[in-house]
């Protein structure tokens, strides 16, 4: 053991250590030679391991304990010297608020036959942000989902498309449109029509007003449980007022909408919040 501690250069970080598990072991069988319990030379190997495990969770508890106190006392020392970079403010604005530009995305998806669930899927998407005068941006949006079983399978519920609240056609409940069960909960559906226009302005009637915007718009949309049974007809319409504020945490939203088409047994939600999303 001695010519082990002596001749350990390569690891003379943990020598210290090595030396001190070695000298625990051979202690403890010099305090247990001759018993009984150590007949067998695998006793003596069990025990063995066993010392040396236990020795090296003791010296590294020891260890992280060590290196935690040291740690928070370096933290104390440099805290005041310890700086975080503001938020590129500009930035977020620039991409939760847009004034000008359009984005239309196709996208498509197809399950395997390998699973329980066969179903396809095909999104068309519109975004278009056009500046009305310096303040104030129109942005019309417009979406069509369409998801459907095939080779005799039905849509998982999991796939199928809700409606109806922020994000949606505000001033009515949120996932409440489209077909619903018996008992009055929406089932979802194939089909998925949504669309909404609004003119977004600063809260002028703020002084520092660069992370708050508010609007006026008008939703429009339905669920249809299957793509046969499209009515225009059916159709739901609001409008109303929003207001958005760029917080450290994301974009808070709140607004104001009142139901313009609807029919009885319609969820109404003339109030709501969002998060994370502008307009």
């Amino acid at each position: 053991m001695n010519y082990l501690c002596s001749n350990m250069g390569i690891l003379d970080k943990y020598r210290k250590k090595i030396c001190k598990i070695g000298n625990i072991i051979r202690k403890e069988i010099l305090n247990f030679k001759g018993s009984p319990e150590l007949e067998s030379r695998d006793k003596k190997l069990k025990l063995l391991i066993s010392l040396a495990t236990s020795a090296l969770l003791f010296i590294s508890c020891n260890d992280s304990s060590n290196q935690n106190d040291n740690l928070e006392h370096k933290n104390s020392k440099e805290s005041s010297h310890v700086h975080i970079p503001e938020a590129n403010i500009e930035s977020a604005i620039a991409i939760l608020y847009p004034t000008e530009g359009v984005n239309n995305s196709i996208v498509g998806g197809l399950s395997l036959p390998l699973g329980d669930y066969r179903y396809y899927s095909l999104s068309a998407n519109h975004t278009g942000y056009t500046p009305i005068s310096d303040n104030t941006t129109l942005k019309l949006t417009g979406n069509f989902n369409l998801a459907k079983g095939y080779s005799n399978k039905e849509l998982p519920f999991y796939k199928r498309y809700f409606g109806g609240g922020s994000g949606s056609v505000r001033g009515f409940g949120n996932k409440t449109l489209g077909p619903t069960y018996p008992n009055s909960k929406a089932k979802g559906g194939e089909i998925s029509i949504l669309a909404s226009a609004n003119l977004i302005t600063p809260a002028f009637f703020f002084d520092n007003n660069e992370k708050m915007r508010m609007s006026a718009f008008v939703d429009a949309g339905n669920i249809f449980e299957k793509s046969s049974n499209i009515d225009l007809g059916d159709l739901r319409m609001s409008a109303g007022f929003g207001f958005a504020y760029l917080s450290p945490i994301g974009s808070i939203g709140a607004f104001v909408s009142t139901p313009i088409l609807k029919k009885d047994g319609d969820t109404i939600e003339e109030f709501g919040f969002s998060l994370g999303t502008g307009f």
